[in-house]
């Protein structure tokens, strides 16, 4: 035969052979296909060369899913940006504006009495601690505390977590639009604060607690008055660790002694005559934080021995704390405003983040010495519930000071109603109209919301008079909260269609891509697992075929029983996932009677590890056993090669351990990859694979629940993907030993290649 002619029948064998058919006849041993051998070699060595197109598809899908992984957990426990952009927030603090109907100086509550808030965070106090903690409730009932003082019952801001929380204490906004959602990455605020609010208006400020407030409020505080924090990472209090959690006794400790050096602190005042005096406590406003309670109920759960002892501690400092205070208020003539709160609770096990309602609810406790506080008459509208956000609103209108500008709270009535002349009212209500309907214009315009600006023009116009009573606008106040949570909704329905409209024609042409990818790089023929008969491209599978039929029949029956063997792994790893979760949700393996569904996937970090481990380790494990056991099957079970077998075909079966192999885990490889495209596509609505880019930056317990879930599932999806991806190298490594390159240019008559040892060993056979 001529160079020439061989080349010809070469490039006939090219388009008339199926590359997959050929691949499993070769490695089957199968007589019928010797009378072209180097021709077959030859196609069976150039799929080879292209596999690496698979492997390059798998790890490029297995990378992106670590990139989303990587990049959503940093989200989560972080945060994104504001949903306000820095030009928006720019004009809304923009103090000019303000000080146009309220001035520049705070207003002027009482002629004779100086007005001051002291304000302690208790991290992590339940609200039903009022009652099962006996000495907060020795608190709350003595004489000289019960009269004054009033008890009311907050919701607090999902996520429960303590940073978000924090940002809501102070700016009044919600993390669905201030944007964080964890603990880490600390910036400092850039939405208006009680603590901006005060100082645009003269009033000096400070705080004394953990180092990550500082971050936080740096720039928001007193010059010289307010940083009475420890730095983040001192460990130098003595406190134990645990290997569940930690206490922060001695930091709390360390804390009180800072806010007491607060109180003692004292500051020169030059008059307005010239004179000079001697002030102690110089502040206006005071934040006082303490975080054990937190850390012993992680450590221990929130009823635990350890933990009410942190609340003795805790209010045992409150009250040195007002006492202290009071007994300067009477040399100073000043009213001090006491009010303590906390963050989050805990779940019974110990932990937080979710929206169960011993985490969303708190206690708020206000003191005021000598004011009956617990019988004053509300004469302001009531609302049936208090938010957290409504404190920070309700601090600024005690203290005379502009509402915070990005805030979504309206004021505690009772509060105002008892602690401030019914003649300021009117400014505060005014103000907080304004700063409301700032806020709505600054959403709208920034959100493209034009149909909702259009639907509330009236509400939005800018000639409301200064003069209109305050149930008018309170009413106008409440529509304007209302509006606020209708376009957030609005936005999120945009996010949402948009990202499903990217994500199905992404999602769609990725998986026609990487069938298309494996069906030409691999010998797997997806082709053979279509019907029959009817289907355009399974005429073209068996057209020109020298074989006809019975090859046709026999190769589809193969590629079918492997594509089943591979879905059956495949539901196996999902089916060991469930229950692995399951153990998880359900706190099988380990002594806890409480399990929160509503937030994270996980109760604490313990968790996370065990589903890690679980994965990594016993999930890889699983792939490479139940692929290694189907091959055994194959070879094993004589039920088995009959089912393959038919009258149209041949009569036995000698299909190697390398073919079964190869064939099995490309298709269990290629059904993970649709898997992950196929999820992603299903939560497109959400993200995709670019949250950093197309992510729902409004955070509620539905949007959150879809981002743990996503990032659950990614997780999962990586480990049984890099076992698969080593397995293919192996085998295609196998192969190319197995099947050399053939130097056709210089083959000589009568050189014995492996090829042509197979085909004379079944000749020898026949």
């Amino acid at each position: 035969m001529t160079k020439d002619s061989e080349s010809k029948n070469n490039s006939a064998s090219r388009t008339q052979y199926d590359g997959s058919t050929i691949m499993l006849l070769a490695l089957m041993n199968n007589t019928d296909w010797r009378r072209r051998p180097l021709t077959i070699e030859s196609m069976i060595f150039d799929r080879y060369k292209k596999q690496r197109h698979t492997l390059y598809v798998t790890f490029l899908l297995f990378f992106m899913l670590f990139v989303y992984s990587m990049s959503e957990r940093h989200a989560i426990t972080s945060g994104s940006d504001p949903n306000l952009n820095t030009d928006f927030l720019n004009a809304l603090n923009d103090r000019n504006t303000t000080q146009t109907y309220f001035g520049a100086q705070s207003l002027n509550l009482n002629d004779k009495i100086r007005t001051r808030v002291v304000y302690f965070i208790l991290d992590g106090l339940r609200f039903d601690a009022i009652q099962t903690n006996p000495s907060l409730k020795a608190l709350l009932t003595s004489t000289w505390f019960a009269s004054d003082s009033l008890l009311l019952k907050m919701s607090t801001q999902f996520p429960t977590v303590s940073v978000p929380n924090w940002q809501s204490l102070i700016t009044g906004a919600r993390p669905s639009l201030h944007g964080r959602v964890g603990n880490d990455d600390l910036t400092p605020y850039t939405f208006d604060s009680i603590f901006t609010s005060v100082m645009s208006v003269g009033m000096k400020n400070g705080l004394s607690g953990d180092g990550w407030w500082s971050i936080l409020l740096n720039g928001h505080l007193t010059p010289f008055y307010g940083d009475g924090t420890s730095p983040t990472l001192t460990h130098n209090f003595g406190d134990a660790f645990y290997t569940h959690g930690h206490s922060d006794r001695n930091k709390d400790i360390a804390y009180n002694q800072r806010f007491h050096a607060a109180i003692n602190s004292q500051t020169v005042v030059r008059r307005s005559n010239g004179s000079m005096d001697i002030i102690q406590f110089d502040y206006d406003l005071f934040l006082s934080y303490y975080g054990d309670i937190d850390g012993e109920s992680h450590s221990f759960g929130p009823q635990s021995s350890q933990t009410q002892s942190a609340i003795d501690d805790k209010v045992m400092f409150v009250r040195e704390g007002i006492n202290a205070i009071t007994t300067l208020d009477a040399m100073t003539q000043t009213r001090t405003v006491f009010i303590i709160t906390s963050d989050h609770g805990h779940v019974k096990a110990g932990g937080h983040g979710g929206n169960a309602d011993v985490l969303m609810t708190v206690p708020l406790i206000v003191y005021v010495k000598d004011s009956l506080l617990a019988s004053a008459k509300n004469l302001l509208p009531v609302y049936s519930t208090f938010d957290t956000v409504d404190i920070a609103t309700t601090i600024a209108g005690l203290l005379g000071a502009p509402v915070p500008r990005q805030s979504e709270g309206t004021f505690i009535s009772p509060l105002v109603s008892a602690l401030v002349p019914a003649s300021k009212w009117h400014y505060l209500y005014f103000d907080l109209f304004k700063q409301k309907q700032s806020l709505v214009k600054a959403l709208l315009k920034q959100w493209n919301q034009s149909s909702l600006e259009s639907q509330y023009h009236s509400l939005l116009a800018d000639a409301m008079e200064k003069n209109i009573n305050i149930t008018v606008l309170n009413s106008n106040i409440n529509a304007l909260s209302k509006l606020i949570e209708v376009s957030k909704m609005h936005r999120i329905t945009y996010i949402m269609m948009r990202n499903f409209i990217f994500g199905l024609f992404v999602g769609i042409f990725g998986i026609l891509a990487i069938c298309i990818v494996f069906h030409r790089s691999t010998f797997l023929n997806f082709c053979a697992l279509l019907p029959s008969t009817g289907l355009l491209l399974n005429r073209c599978f068996t057209r020109n075929m020298t074989e006809g039929k019975s090859v046709s029949t026999y190769v589809q029956r193969v590629h079918r029983i492997f594509f089943i063997f591979a879905l059956i792994i495949t539901g196996l790893w999902w089916l060991l996932m469930m229950i692995l979760l399951l153990v998880i949700f359900a706190n099988m393996y380990r002594p806890t009677d409480e399990w929160r569904w509503q937030l994270t996937l996980f109760n604490s970090a313990h968790d996370a590890y065990v589903l890690i481990v679980g994965v990594c380790v016993f999930g890889s494990f699983l792939v490479t056993v139940l692929i290694a056991l189907t091959v055994w099957l194959v070879f094993s079970l004589k039920n088995t090669t009959i089912w393959l077998s038919s009258n149209q075909v041949m009569k036995s079966l000698a299909l190697s351990p390398t073919a079964s192999l190869y064939y099995l885990s490309f298709y269990v490889t290629f059904l993970f990859t649709v898997n992950a495209i196929l999820f992603h596509l299903c939560q497109s609505f959400h993200c995709l694979w670019l949250p950093f880019i197309r992510r729902i930056t409004i955070i509620t317990p539905t949007t959150l629940n879809l981002r743990f879930q996503a990032l659950t599932i990614s997780f999962m999806m990586m480990p049984p993907m890099l076992s698969l991806m080593v397995i293919n190298i192996l085998i295609r490594n196998h192969l190319f030993r197995k099947f050399p390159n053939p130097q056709f240019h210089e083959h000589k008559e009568g050189q014995t290649t492996l090829f042509h040892t197979l085909v004379n060993q079944c000749e020898h056979d026949e």
